[in-house]
């Protein structure tokens, strides 16, 4: 996925014009290539990347999500009763409501023959791609994380509860980076820019004109920490 990105930003020639931003497995995505290709991009804009700072929870986190996406349920009659099956899950059932919507419309598409809609990822592939994040510390990725040289913002939700691994890694690996810091939203979990997409719209475009085109050389302040309800 890496070299895939790495060559979409050279085909558009956006070499070291580009701002990456990403969500978990995007989000480090993006660190890769950028470790892979130093100076790809401008900046990071990482909301809870899918780091592990310990091996063994990594695999029992990564395990666990890929052992419930092979029991996803893959179709249904229409868009509109998929937007409502979301609609009452958790997390899926938090989104604003227009970004249910387009995550249905963008990760469905009509079903050949038989009338309905279907999955474009399968849950097969889906459960594969859950076992990315612990892939990256057996690949070593994750030592590499103080290689990356320009601005980065690890943004994440509330490191509350028993299957929170991703937000908390990103305690563990902020102080690696050289000019980076990271964001905590409180009021927000692993799935925040779904649920509050303007908050976290303005935090990517204040990171852009603050921290990204000021390029500011002494670095990015290490913590912040937002409590969405009073704002």
């Amino acid at each position: 996925m890496a070299r895939d990105l790495v060559e979409v930003i050279k085909a558009r020639n956006l070499e070291g014009k580009a701002i990456a931003v990403g969500h978990s497995l995007g989000a480090v995505v993006a660190m890769i290539a950028e470790i892979e290709n130093p100076g790809i991009f401008r900046g990071l804009w990482c909301f809870e990347p899918v780091l592990f700072p310990d091996l063994e929870k990594g695999r029992k986190y990564s395990y666990f999500f890929a052992s419930k996406a092979k029991g996803r349920r893959s179709d249904f009659a229409s868009y509109a009763e998929a937007v409502e099956k979301f609609g009452r899950k958790i997390p899926t059932g938090l989104f604003h409501r227009e970004c249910l919507r387009d995550y249905v419309e963008g990760g469905f598409r009509k079903r050949a023959g038989s009338g309905g809609v279907e999955l474009k990822c399968s849950p097969k592939m889906e459960s594969r791609t859950y076992m990315a994040g612990y892939e990256t510390f057996r690949k070593g990725f994750n030592s590499r994380i103080g290689e990356l040289g320009c601005p980065v913002v690890l943004a994440c939700g509330s490191n509350v509860g028993d299957h929170n691994e991703v937000s908390r890694g990103s305690d563990a690996f902020v102080g690696d980076l050289r000019r980076g810091r990271l964001e905590r939203y409180v009021n927000l979990g692993h799935f925040g820019p779904f649920k509050d997409p303007d908050f976290v719209a303005r935090r990517i475009l204040t990171f852009i004109e603050e921290d990204v085109d000021e390029a500011k050389a002494s670095g990015l302040p290490k913590y912040m920490t937002w409590n969405l309800s009073k704002i």
